[in-house]
């Protein structure tokens, strides 16, 4: 985690109002698998808010490296993750509200909608490789 810090501190200074694709992913990796979805989610959203915007359609001509990351298959890694942390977070039956629960399912049925859009999408233009 403070590889990820330091290498988003020292990407910011380089690159101001970029986002560091590559600290941020390691940063909500290291998260996810440590079984702290709540705050992973918290960061895969930033990223996820920002490759909605889908920044790899834009040329790319100010040296921002890691806009090398902003691809298609990135932003299905993305949203899956996220899909997954929602679902980690969703209470089981009986455990928390029912409006709490049926947030996190709808959100988690958002990302897997997206990341079918997404998959559908490489598939017709056959380039989505595994």
């Amino acid at each position: 985690m403070r590889w990820a810090h330091e290498g988003n501190k020292l990407y910011k200074k380089r690159y101001p109002g970029k986002l560091d694709y590559v600290s941020k992913f390691n940063e909500a990796f290291t998260l996810f698998m440590s079984g702290a979805c709540e705050e992973a989610s918290k960061v895969l959203a930033e990223i996820r808010d920002n490759l909605d915007s889908k920044p790899w359609k834009a040329k790319v001509t100010d040296g921002h490296p890691a806009a090398l990351y902003c691809n298609p298959q990135y932003a299905f890694l993305i949203h899956q993750m996220q899909c997954i942390c929602y679902k980690r977070m969703t209470p089981q039956p009986g455990e928390g509200k029912f409006e709490e629960r049926k947030k996190l399912i709808e959100l988690a049925n958002k990302e897997r909608d997206e990341c079918q859009s997404l998959l559908a999408q490489r598939e017709l233009e056959g380039i989505f490789l595994y």
